[in-house]
């Protein structure tokens, strides 16, 4: 039988017949104060008796050993007779439910007080009252139907959830318990991360695979600029969902009014060069190093209100920090978050752009595809070199 994880509707159908039998038996225990339940159907020959039960009778006697010391005396017998007729099936009908009303009444009518019938299915209105109206005309005085969703109900009770488990896989107890320590968890990491970073901060931050082993010789991990087991992101907001970090910024023009922008792509304009991380050739770094001299140039001498970056932010929930680790290392000397990468990436739990002004007033915005416009030329001409003033120019 295949074991629920979830609070799916139970698999009742799942459970072998004798097994559904134990199950109703175990939940029947507490039900009324019983002298005795017996297990009849277990023996292949009930005669109608799934489980057979009966209650405590209390006979209270007065003994009298003289005028002054009457006292009394209770003993408990076997009292009211009950029946537990237990059906492991898909559905039952009105009619099929009073043909087994009439069997129980055939039967064992006239010595029954109760009857409790479980089935693995529910129950319509119009089967419940065929069978309620046969039994209580036959005189039986109490008379439960149990159906898939009461059987629930009383698994779900905390008293019962040692059957929930045993049967079904399921502890609602103990998956209460490990929720509490998953959010005392969650808190804890979010407070330490605010005393680190505070709300927002503009500093580095180092997001770690806490499987990777081969930190920090990036030129040991296989295809590391695809799959990278550590990124230095240089942004970082705390927030309710998790922890914010910034890992692309681009060069980008912005106008606060009309919210229109542009931002210059392929270029990386934070101010970062971490050995460990940089697997490029001279050449390939210096080419690239150039063209980002010349997109800063042109960027530079943008109208300042005009001037800004366009960051990318992915969110780690806090659930999925493991560690963090305030003063780094000798190779990155900044805070380390540790966390489990899935399927080689980062775990986040969504994306998003932002684009700010640089200078003062900042000017902050969401991007919408429908405003971009082409600002920025395909190519930047190289920035002229400023020359040494001559004597005359210096008068």
């Amino acid at each position: 039988m295949p074991v629920t994880k979830t609070l799916n509707p139970l698999p009742f159908g799942d459970l072998e017949p004798h097994r559904f039998e134990d199950l109703v038996r175990q939940l029947a225990y507490d039900f009324k104060d019983w002298h005795q339940i017996e297990a009849t159907g277990r023996s292949g020959s009930d005669e109608t008796f799934d489980i057979r039960a009966t209650e405590k009778q209390i006979n209270e006697e007065v003994e009298n050993n003289g005028e002054d010391n009457s006292h009394e005396k209770a003993s408990i017998t076997a009292g009211r007779l009950w029946l537990i007729q237990c059906k492991r099936e898909k559905s039952i009908t009105p009619k099929k439910i009073e043909g087994y009303a009439d069997e129980i009444i055939k039967n064992d009518g006239s010595i029954l007080h109760g009857v409790i019938f479980a089935a693995a299915c529910d129950f319509s209105k119009k089967t419940r009252d065929a069978f309620l109206i046969k039994l209580r005309d036959a005189g039986i005085q109490e008379i439960y139907l149990w159906g898939k969703a009461e059987i629930e109900d009383m698994l779900f009770q905390p008293k019962n959830d040692h059957l929930l488990f045993a049967y079904f896989g399921i502890s609602l107890v103990s998956r209460k318990r490990s929720r509490t320590t998953q959010i005392k968890s969650k808190l804890a990491i979010k407070k330490k991360l605010f005393k680190v970073f505070g709300k927002e901060t503009f500093s580095e931050i180092l997001i770690r695979d806490a499987n990777d082993d081969l930190y920090p010789w990036a030129k040991n991990v296989p295809d590391f600029s695809k799959s990278p087991p550590w990124e230095v992101c240089t942004g970082v907001k705390v927030r309710y969902d998790g922890l914010h970090v910034q890992n692309i910024n681009r060069f980008a023009y912005l106008d606060p009014e009309t919210k229109k922008w542009d931002l210059v792509k392929g270029l990386d304009s934070s101010y970062r060069d971490y050995t460990l991380l940089d697997l490029r050739d001279e050449k390939t770094k210096k080419e690239e190093e150039e063209k980002l001299e010349r997109a800063r140039g042109f960027w530079w001498k943008m109208p300042e209100c005009h001037r800004a970056d366009f960051c990318f932010y992915r969110v780690i929930p806090f659930e999925k920090i493991v560690a963090i680790d305030e003063e780094g290392d000798e190779f990155c000397k900044f805070p380390h978050v540790y966390t489990y990468y899935e399927n080689g990436k980062m775990p986040t739990s969504g994306d998003y752009p932002e684009i700010k002004t640089a200078g003062l007033g900042r000017v902050k915005i969401r991007p919408k595809k429908g405003d971009h416009i082409k600002f920025f030329p395909k190519k930047f001409s190289k920035p002229k070199l400023l020359q040494p003033l001559g004597e005359d120019q210096k008068k």
